[in-house]
């Protein structure tokens, strides 16, 4: 059995960092009620970002486990954030606990 490419590949991607700035301009769908299977942690953690916070977060991705930055920019399960590396985006569905400073 031959299986193609696109049967095997996942992709999660959760996190990104880009150290050069955002290479366009990301409009990010409105925070809203979701009903589908992420909608239990997706909208409680969103629903804690307000533009201009400071917040320090802890996460689970390769990139790593904690960050601490400005809140630029909330969508729906998104949050993008600058941080001292650069700009940080990440998906609520990975975020384990927001520390307000």
């Amino acid at each position: 059995m031959r299986l193609r490419m696109k049967e095997i590949m996942q992709c999660n991607i959760s996190a990104l960092v880009l150290t050069s700035g955002i290479p366009m301009e990301l409009n990010l769908k409105p925070k809203r009620k979701n009903v589908g299977e992420c909608a239990c942690c997706e909208d409680p953690i969103t629903a804690l970002f307000k533009v201009g916070q400071m917040v320090d977060i802890e996460y689970n991705s390769p990139l790593g486990t904690t960050g601490f930055g400005l809140v630029d920019n909330v969508g729906e399960g998104i949050v993008i954030m600058t941080i001292p590396e650069g700009t940080f985006i990440i998906s609520t569905c990975t975020i384990t606990n927001v520390l307000f400073q």
